[in-house]
């Protein structure tokens, strides 16, 4: 369970914060279901300097202040930093990869390609369109797993052969170009209202500024939120440029009880495919 509020630079919204908390106390004691104030935390989400986080209390306990979290196998920051996130699933991945090299090893490079990408690549792009990084570090840090688990596959052969080269021989793209499609379809999904998210709170359209001649919308430019004191959505950071490159259009949509699948056909990008 998650409780959250935006906070101002006054007193009355951290006082009204914790008002929800005792509301939420007082829902636990009305149906007997008790917190363990030992599991709960309190974290403050900010890009001021200032890392001092008011102090909250529940069931007579003071909430501990952490600086990071683990939510649905995301690693959050109070800085909304996500080195951390890129860091561990690459810690993760290779040691994945190493079990591979070793069972497997590159006398089957087929074999060898379908592991990686069934096993390895999913743990690096596991709800990438949310943390989608931006530094080089972080982008590095991921790219060098696939540079290993490349040069595993082909064995001798890729051993002095550049990265892109084995891509190629491999039929693999790069992270970030996969990164970037995922991105876009999300992107193509909250426009189009798919996945319940209002788009005015994050883009906003050209219709008054240039005629509709295509089948799509103009995408003007991502709206931001620095004057209104929130953190920059960085999972949107870039995206009209990229969705006027990508011209992304959906061929069909089936629907399989509660899951939707898009067939997504880029039409200028070639380098983006889902091998």
């Amino acid at each position: 369970m998650k409780v959250y509020r935006i906070l101002g630079d006054t007193k009355e919204d951290v006082e009204e914060l914790q008002k929800d908390l005792i509301r939420l106390e007082s829902w636990s004691n009305d149906w007997q279901l008790k917190f363990n104030t030992d599991k709960c935390e309190a974290m403050r989400i900010s890009k001021k300097n200032d890392y001092s986080s008011p102090q909250y209390h529940l069931c007579g306990n003071q909430l501990k202040a952490v600086s990071e979290v683990k939510d649905l196998g995301i690693y959050i920051t109070s800085n909304l930093s996500w080195s951390m996130q890129a860091n561990k699933c690459a810690n993760k991945a290779n040691s994945v990869l190493g079990f591979i090299k070793r069972t497997v090893g590159p006398k089957n490079p087929q074999l060898f390609s379908k592991l990686y990408k069934s096993l390895v690549r999913p743990i690096l792009e596991y709800c990438s369109p949310v943390w989608c990084p931006h530094l080089k570090k972080d982008l590095n840090t991921l790219e060098k797993v696939q540079r290993r688990a490349s040069k595993c596959a082909l064995g001798n052969i890729g051993r002095d052969m550049p990265y892109e080269e084995r891509l190629k021989l491999l039929q693999w793209s790069t992270l970030e170009q996969r990164r970037l499609l995922l991105s876009l379809l999300e992107c193509y999904k909250t426009i189009n209202r798919l996945n319940g998210l209002d788009p005015s709170a994050f883009f906003t359209f050209a219709h008054d500024f240039r005629p509709l001649r295509a089948n799509h919308r103009y995408l003007n430019t991502e709206r931001s939120f620095k004057r209104q004191g929130h953190a920059p959505l960085k999972h949107f950071v870039g995206f009209p440029v990229q969705w006027w490159k990508a011209r992304i259009t959906v061929a069909h949509i089936e629907v399989v009880g509660e899951i939707a699948f898009f067939f997504v056909k880029p039409v200028k990008i070639k380098l983006i495919t889902m091998a």
